[in-house]
Parts: structure tokens; C-alpha cells; sequence
């Protein structure tokens, strides 16, 4: 996707631009299209006025393809400032995704958010153990919410926060990430492993382990399947299977950009199904700084 590293135009220039997105030719508008994304957000008032005024249904529909694309630059480039730090803030991810494609939830998702992070930290206290901090998410998450993931959602809002908040339920994807998200605002690092088309969290800890003397062992958090806590005896097959030499070929450790990579991929692929293709395009770029990062890292 073109950056905004054209000049600003002139009045007379936007006014001739914007008059070519009433012509058919895919050529000309192709050439449009550019000029007017290399302009950033600075013309996103024009492109809204023309969504109003144009007696042209062609510009109308062309003018809110383009506001999405320049909305979506903006993204993307949080996205890469962000990265030159070498971080992903997943929680500011999720609600820039929202305010772009279903931008009615996006205030009440800021608002959940920023109340779910003031439920988590009036709960912690910094000296508290790491297990404890995530006793304290589990319980709000599963048991107070009693929050739920479906590892193959039928519709792409299942991978936005607003469903979650809204209806207790999301993408599995989505769920582990917000997880992680909020767990790390409190100082607690979650380590990511795949297991085919599950995401699984786990937390690596002495705390837990000491009493069966598995001190390096990762802690299982979540199977993510249906968000649901790892039992005592599903734990125990997982340290059997630790014990044995064989944890290593059900589970295959994951990078964040890996992760986030899984996510987009996932919701691309939903909003293809429901023919939204100008989000799903747009999505790509994104997915493909991803993999870039993860293979350069």
C-alpha cells in the first residue's frame, strides 16, 4: 500500500481529482486511487463530501472505498512505528480493527477495554505472584463473564472485540490474544505455542511446579479450543508427556508476530467468505509485515 510521501495538492488539483473517480476507465481510476492515498488523511473531508453530494453512485462507492484505505494506512503505519520499537500493542490492534471495519462498537469497545484494564489492576497488587495475577484473569474471564471461544467462527465479527464484549463469545484466536494482551498491562509474559488450529498460552514459572519438582516445565494456561482452564488431569497428560520427550510433537512455540499473523489471517479469510474484499485486500499488507518481521527476527 502507497505511503503519504506525495506533495499536498492544490485546490484546483483535488477538485479535478476527485471529478475522475465519476470515470469508468479501471486505468484512470487506478491512477486516481494512488493520488488520492499518497494524500493521507488530509483528504478524507473531501472524500466525504463526495460520498454526500455526488449525483455519480460510481464516486460515491469509489470515495468510500478510498476512506477506508486511507483509514487503514493509518493503521498500518501504528503498526510499523510500533515495530521499530520491536513491540505489537495488541489491545490498540484490536480496537483500531474495530473502529475501521465496524467503527459503531468502537467507543463502547474503548470504553470495555479501559474498564477491563481498571478491573485488572484494582485486583492485582505488583507483589503478587504471577500465578496469582492470572488466577485473577481467569476468574473474571471465565467466571464472572464466563467468556467462551469457537475455534472455527462462522462470521467474521466473531474475530472483533465488540462481539466478545457484546455476546460472551469470539474466536478462539481473538480471545488468547486479548488474554495475553491484558495479562501483560500487569507483568505478566505469557509464552505462545500452536497446536495445529489451536493457540495455547502457557505461563513459565517456578511457583507452581515446585512440589512435583518440574521447575523448567511450562504452565499450561488455557486449551483455547473453548476457552476453557486446563484441568488437573489434562495437565497431568501434558507433564506425562513432558516426562516422556514427547510434549514437543503436539506443541511448536510461537512467536507474537507469528500469533498476530494466525489472527489476521483468520479474519481476512472470514471477511473474504462475506464478500468484503476491500477490508480483506487491505488486510494483506498487514499480514504481510507480519511474516516479514518474523522472518527477519
Amino acid at each position: 500500500m502507497q505511503r503519504n510521501t506525495e506533495k499536498r495538492l492544490t485546490e484546483k488539483e483535488l477538485k479535478a481529482v476527485l471529478k475522475l473517480l465519476e470515470d469508468p476507465d479501471p486505468m484512470v481510476y487506478e491512477h486516481v486511487k494512488n493520488v488520492i492515498l499518497s494524500q493521507g488523511m488530509n483528504i478524507i473531508g473531501e472524500l466525504q463530501l463526495v460520498n454526500h453530494i455526488s449525483n455519480s453512485e460510481l464516486a460515491r462507492h469509489r470515495s468510500q472505498v478510498l476512506i477506508k484505505l486511507i483509514e487503514f494506512q493509518s493503521i498500518l503505519n501504528r503498526f510499523r512505528m510500533h515495530k521499530k520499537e520491536g513491540d505489537i500493542f495488541l489491545l490498540e490492534m484490536f480496537l483500531d480493527l474495530q473502529k475501521w471495519i465496524e467503527p459503531r462498537y468502537a467507543d463502547f469497545v474503548n470504553e470495555r477495554f479501559k474498564r477491563l484494564e481498571r478491573i485488572i489492576w484494582l485486583e492485582t497488587n505488583d507483589s503478587d505472584r504471577p500465578l496469582d495475577k492470572i488466577r485473577t484473569l481467569n476468574r473474571l474471564f471465565f467466571d464472572i463473564y464466563s467468556y467462551k471461544g469457537v475455534l472455527d467462527p462462522v462470521h467474521w465479527r466473531a474475530y472483533l472485540p465488540a462481539h466478545l464484549l457484546r455476546s460472551y463469545r469470539s474466536s478462539a484466536t481473538f480471545l488468547t490474544l486479548l488474554y495475553l494482551a491484558l495479562l501483560e498491562t500487569v507483568g505478566v509474559p505469557l509464552n505462545l505455542f500452536s497446536a495445529g488450529e489451536y493457540i495455547i498460552l502457557a505461563y513459565s514459572g517456578k511457583d507452581y511446579f515446585k512440589r512435583v519438582d518440574y521447575t523448567h516445565v511450562h504452565f499450561f494456561i488455557a486449551l483455547m479450543d473453548e476457552a476453557v482452564i486446563l484441568e488437573p488431569d489434562a495437565l497431568q497428560q501434558l507433564l506425562k508427556k513432558y516426562k516422556a520427550g514427547t510434549l514437543e510433537e503436539i506443541l511448536t512455540p510461537m512467536t507474537l508476530p507469528e500469533a498476530v499473523a494466525f489472527y489476521i489471517s483468520n479474519l481476512r479469510k472470514a471477511l473474504e467468505k462475506d464478500h468484503k474484499t476491500v477490508f480483506a485486500n487491505a488486510l494483506s499488507s498487514l499480514y504481510d509485515e507480519l511474516i516479514t518481521w518474523q522472518e527477519n527476527a
